[in-house]
């Protein structure tokens, strides 16, 4: 079964997210609070998605 193409764009998303956590170091900044729960959520929502997805048999 082929990878399909957002899936090194969500493993990037997941990769900049924490990253970007470590740097800023402060659990009560924007970054923390409100973007990177959104983008590590959906991330791994879209991961396990493709995981679970079987296209319908015709």
């Amino acid at each position: 079964m082929p990878v399909s193409d957002g899936s090194h764009r969500k493993h990037l998303v997941l990769a900049l997210s924490y990253a970007a956590m470590y740097i800023e170091k402060s659990v009560d900044d924007l970054f923390a609070l409100d973007i990177a729960p959104f983008t590590l959520v959906s991330a791994y929502a879209w991961i396990l998605f493709a995981i679970f997805y079987r296209p319908k048999k015709k």
